[in-house]
C-alpha cells in the first residue's frame, strides 16, 4: 500500500480490508492478488456509499429496522431485529464489502467445481460441494 493509500483509509477500513484479504487467500488467491482485490473492492464499496449518500451514516441499521418492506424477507429468513441492526450499523460500505468479497471468494471455488469436478452450473449452486471444497482448502492450508 502506498503512503497516499495509507491516509486514504480509516484504521477500521484497513482492518476490514486485511480480514477480507485473508478470506481471499483461504479461497486460493495469492497474497498479492488478495490484497489488491481487497482494496479494489473496498474502493468500489466506498464510492458506492458516497454516491448513495450513505458514506458517513453509522446508524443505518437503526433506520432500516423500521422499514417493513426491508425487514419482511429478512425476518422470514430467521434473522432477528438485532441481527439486522448490528449488521447494517457497521456502515453501508461494510455490508456491500462483505457481499462483494463473498462473491469474489466463491468464484475460484465455483470454477474448480465446474472444471475439475465436471459439474453443471446448477449442480455447483445446488450442491454442498462448495462448502466441502472450502473446508478442504482451509484444512489443507492450515496443515500444509
Amino acid at each position: 500500500m502506498s503512503l497516499l493509500s495509507f491516509f486514504k483509509y480509516s484504521t477500521r477500513e484497513k482492518r476490514l480490508a486485511d480480514v477480507v484479504q485473508q478470506w481471499f487467500v483461504a479461497a486460493g488467491y495469492t497474497n498479492s492478488d488478495a490484497k489488491k482485490l481487497s482494496y479494489t473492492l473496498l474502493d468500489k464499496c466506498i464510492d458506492e456509499a458516497k454516491q448513495k449518500g450513505l458514506r458517513t451514516i453509522s446508524d443505518l441499521g437503526n433506520r432500516l429496522i423500521d422499514d417493513e418492506d426491508f425487514m419482511r424477507d429478512r425476518l422470514a429468513a430467521g434473522l432477528t431485529i438485532d441481527d439486522v441492526r448490528n449488521a447494517w450499523n457497521g456502515g453501508y460500505e461494510w455490508v456491500r464489502f462483505q457481499e462483494e468479497a463473498s462473491n469474489a471468494c466463491n468464484f475460484p471455488i465455483y470454477k474448480h467445481l465446474k472444471e475439475e469436478q465436471s459439474l453443471s452450473s446448477k449442480e455447483v449452486v445446488n450442491s454442498s460441494g462448495v462448502r466441502t471444497f472450502v473446508l478442504t482448502l482451509t484444512c489443507k492450508k492450515r496443515s500444509g
